[in-house]
């Protein structure tokens, strides 16, 4: 009898164990069913974003015609003329100083132009014959 009751009571501990999976089970099926659907909305939502962003447009803008009247051409004729001196006056000065030139004038170069070089380390590639190439750059770094 004894091995009745300790087969009885397994059994029983064995239903109760599949009671409890098929109920997390169950809840698991549910909370699945919902993510899938969230997942549906949230791709449509991606989709219609992406149609927004770059999908073909009906508006579009219209071509600038110089053969339009200005509506504020008397209002804004003298700010245009300050406009477009000014324009030229700053395209005259970068005309006038090359890129190099401006990167000489910086003042930091200047303040350490007078200190002593206490190293220089040049790198170079090993077992290559640099007479047959040429260099396309070079980079001087300054500490002080």
């Amino acid at each position: 009898m004894e091995e009745k009751d300790i087969l009885l009571k397994t059994i029983e501990g064995l239903n109760a164990s599949v009671a409890s999976l098929s109920a997390t089970n169950k809840k698991q099926a549910e909370q699945n069913e919902k993510l899938q659907e969230r997942i549906k909305e949230l791709t449509a939502q991606v989709a219609w974003l992406n149609r927004q962003l770059f999908g073909r447009k009906s508006e579009k803008l219209r071509v600038y015609d110089s053969n339009m009247p200005d509506l504020f051409a008397d209002e804004f004729s003298g700010v245009r003329q300050l406009a477009e001196e000014k324009r030229d006056e700053a395209v005259e000065k970068i005309e006038k100083e090359p890129a190099e030139v401006r990167k000489q004038n910086r003042w930091n170069r200047k303040m350490i132009e007078d200190l002593p070089v206490l190293e220089t380390d040049t790198i170079e590639p090993k077992g290559v014959d640099l007479s047959l190439y040429r260099r396309i750059g070079e980079e001087i770094t300054k500490v002080v």
